[in-house]
């Protein structure tokens, strides 16, 4: 979706009216899988668009650009904390300025009022207060325990890739019909509209325009000796 487009005239009703694309990345986990880490690389992708799911091993720059245009096109991106996903999908080539998306952490967190309880976003306690099953421990605790994705068992790493995939696209569904029942779509609409936007901050970093400084601080000069004067 070109964004810059859609923000001439935005509306939260898109949400209702677009197809969405649920995704999630297993990556090596270097600095808890930075994608700014040297070290790191992208082990594997999970896409899931209505009953069809793709699975893709490789790094970020296999994955093919006919992919990268379908989650550039007028669709909805899901996934859970999907800023982490979506800096590796830059690395891939995906341009954030065509990026429109719904973060089932961000969702819930309206949900809950800015959440004032502090009660746990992560997806495996999110997914069970919607009714799904928790996600698989074996990984978990390998990650937490310091080991790398690639040294376990590939089939591990895809079946708890393809469930964080499968359990988003379910709670997305749930969340969209309460966030609708409760009027607050534009929130969801507004808070993820600055999610790609802070992907490319944060990956890239963001300067002062040198030349609006210095005029900045010219005009604020001559100000201040008029007023002295």
């Amino acid at each position: 979706m070109n964004i810059s487009e859609f923000l001439l005239d935005p509306t939260p009703e898109v949400y209702k009216e677009l197809p969405h694309i649920t995704l999630d990345v297993e990556t090596t986990n270097k600095d808890y899988g930075h994608a700014q880490h040297p070290d790191n690389s992208l082990l594997l992708s999970v896409f899931k668009m209505g009953d069809e799911e793709e699975v893709r091993w490789g790094d970020e720059f296999s994955l093919p650009a006919s992919l990268i245009d379908k989650l550039e096109s007028d669709v909805v991106l899901v996934g859970h904390n999907i800023k982490f996903d979506l800096k590796w999908l830059m690395k891939a080539g995906l341009q954030m300025s065509n990026v429109f998306v719904w973060d089932t952490l961000i969702a819930e967190k309206v949900l809950l009022g800015n959440n004032p309880k502090y009660l746990p976003l992560d997806l495996g306690n999110v997914a069970k207060r919607y009714g799904y099953p928790e996600k698989g421990s074996v990984v978990d605790l390998s990650l937490k325990a310091g080991i790398c994705c690639t040294e376990l068992p590939q089939s591990f790493v895809q079946r708890r890739c393809v469930y964080d995939v499968r359990v988003t696209d379910a709670v997305y569904r749930k969340q969209m019909a309460k966030v609708i029942e409760q009027g607050k779509l534009g929130v969801v609409l507004t808070r993820c509209l600055l999610t790609p936007l802070l992907v490319e901050i944060e990956s890239q970093g963001v300067a002062l325009d040198k030349e609006r400084v210095i005029e900045e601080w010219t005009n604020t000069v001559e100000e201040l000796a008029e007023v002295e004067e």
